[in-house]
Order: structure tokens, then sequence, then C-alpha cells
């Protein structure tokens, strides 16, 4: 019995020090894992942000008129139109959302914080260019003057309110835990 016992007794401490070795292993192992994780979602996170304010920084060079200039805009158009019954006024359509449109199923990887601003200002760019589709179609043209300036006057106001959210969104999304740049604020403040 006691050279079964001496037999066990380093046979089990053999095993229990091989047991805490694997152990220890595999908990090292899977803390690099979720750190190589956790890397990897950070730089898809910062590769989105990136990606979408640039798309949104596109959309503001292309619609993004200063409000001043807007409501010059605005006013002028409409005078033009009460002047001369026959005028139409040309709006060229939006361009397509095309960094959107293909990272939306990842949308979840943003923070938190940007997901409604982004979300919020492109339903505006969606909500813009179906109304511009409706300002270019034939039977705009054919409205009474009345109707055409109040609908003109729309679209300012949607263009005005997609300013507004795109610069809400781009400050959400440089309000990252891992900031590349600054651009963001910057135009934030260009605009504001």
């Amino acid at each position: 019995m006691q050279n079964l016992t001496a037999w066990l007794g380093p046979a089990v401490i053999a095993a229990l020090i091989s047991g805490l070795v694997q152990i220890i292993s595999w908990s090292a192992g899977e803390r690099r894992d979720r750190r190589a994780e956790s890397r990897r979602r950070a730089e898809r996170m910062e590769d989105l942000q990136v990606a979408l304010a640039a798309e949104i920084r596109a959309h503001l060079n292309y619609i993004g008129t200063a409000p001043e200039q807007l409501a010059e805009l605005k006013a002028d158009t409409l005078r033009r139109m009460a002047d001369d019954g026959a005028f139409t006024p040309f709006v060229p359509r939006m361009s397509d959302q095309v960094v959107f449109q293909n990272i939306v199923k990842d949308i979840h990887v943003l923070p938190v914080q940007a997901i409604d601003p982004v979300i919020l200002y492109y339903k505006q760019i969606g909500a813009i260019s179906a109304f511009v589709e409706d300002l270019r179609d034939d039977t705009f043209k054919t409205l009474d003057v009345a109707r055409k300036s109040a609908m003109y006057a729309d679209y300012i106001r949607l263009v005005e309110q997609a300013n507004t959210f795109a610069r809400d969104a781009l400050v959400a999304l440089e309000r990252n835990p891992n900031p590349s740049s600054s651009d963001a604020d910057l135009l934030a403040r260009q605009w504001a």
C-alpha cells in the first residue's frame, strides 16, 4: 500500500502541475485572443468612422451651403418664381450614399453616441433624395406658382436640417475613443 501511495503521490502532483500549466496557458491565450479581437474591433470602428465622416463631409460640400447663403438662395429663387410664373428652379439629384449603404449592416460597431446622429443624417438625405425627384418631375413644372414655391421652400428646409444633422453626426463620430483627426470638429465649427 505504501508503494502505491508513493507512486500515486508524484503522479498526482505531476498531473496537477500539468493541469495548472494548461489552465494558465489557456487563460493567457484567451486573454491574448480577446485583446486581438478588441484591437480588430477598434480598428474596424475607426475605419467606419473615418469612411462615414468622409462621406458626410462630401455631402456637406455638395449641399452644405452656409445657412445665410441658403436663406439668400431661397429668397432669390422664390422671388424669381413669383416674378416669372413659368420659372421652375433646377434642383440637382443627390449623390449616392455608397459608404453608408455598404456599411449599414455593421452600424452596431460604431460608438453608441454616434449611431443616432448618423442614422438621422442619412434618413434626412434619403428624404431629400426622394423630394428632389418630385421637384425634377414634369408634374412639378405644371403646378401653380404658390405650390411650387411652397415645395421649394420645403426643400430648402430639408437641406438646412440635413446640414444640422451632418454637423451633429460629424461631432458624434469624432467623439470616439481613438480619434485619428480633428477634421469633424473643425468642420462642425466651420458650419456652426
